[in-house]
């Protein structure tokens, strides 16, 4: 063992390979031989900053976010070979999670958001040169991953139908049909035997939530309605067309 250490020293002494107190860069100032790793000029550690995020997103977990940085080698005759990425989830105390190693310093990288999420989340990015020094920045301050909003899907039409207590009249509601434009409706029932119906068409129901009809079960002439007797089985069809022209259709029934 003292003979290695003797061996290194040696060595240092030779290439006149000297640290720069308080930091981990070192200053050769020896041209160096050939075949030798080591060259000429300041050896320090590569600069890196990272650019997002730097502190205050709050990002949903599953969008698609890039973390961005800059990180370049700080000895002329150096280049930076690898950046890896890493995640805190307690403020910058650890950086135990790997989000990618390895990759080229192309400045970004294409992250979707996941678990394990803390509203208190840094990155860090550290870089590597070609002399194997190595610089690191990490986020200013933490950032905050969000669930994603629950999206509840839109209600979707229904249809009312109810007779009056005294059967002289109906009337039914059609609800959720603020997607569509128009409304045709079509009324069935019987009187004893006969069939007897009312129809409409066209109803412009653009921009309502809700569309409430009702209909008188009589015939009516100069103002005098007689009442239509011992009326059942009804049945009610409604179509509602939407701005495209798609249709739905809705049908309820009485005895």
């Amino acid at each position: 063992m003292k003979k290695r250490i003797l061996k290194l020293f040696i060595l240092i002494l030779l290439l006149g390979i000297t640290r720069i107190n308080g930091t981990g860069a070192y200053f050769s100032s020896r041209q160096t031989v050939a075949n030798n790793n080591v060259s000429t000029g300041w050896w320090v550690n590569p600069a890196v900053t990272v650019t997002s995020p730097n502190g205050g997103e709050i990002w949903t977990v599953g969008s698609v976010h890039n973390i961005t940085w800059t990180a370049t080698a700080n000895d002329p005759g150096a280049s930076i070979t690898s950046i890896d990425i890493l995640l805190s989830i307690d403020g910058g105390a650890t950086y135990p999670i790997t989000l990618a190693s390895g990759l080229a310093n192309t400045g970004s990288y294409s992250w979707t958001i996941a678990d394990p999420k803390s509203a208190t989340m840094k990155i860090k990015i550290v870089a590597t040169d070609s002399h194997g020094l190595t610089g690191s920045d990490e986020s200013d301050n933490v950032f905050d991953p969000v669930d994603a909003p629950i999206c509840q899907p839109p209600a979707a039409p229904s249809l009312e139908l109810n007779l009056s207590g005294d059967k002289k009249s109906i009337s039914f509601q059609v609800k959720n049909i603020k997607d569509y434009k128009t409304l045709d409706y079509e009324l069935t029932y019987k009187s004893y035997d006969v069939e007897k119906g009312v129809v409409g068409s066209g109803v412009d129901i653009a921009n309502v939530d809700n569309y409430s009809k009702q209909i008188d079960l009589a015939t009516c002439s100069s103002g005098v309605c007689t009442y239509d007797q011992n009326v059942h089985d009804f049945k009610l069809s409604v179509t509602l067309t939407d701005q495209n022209g798609h249709t739905i259709n809705l049908e309820q029934t009485l005895p």
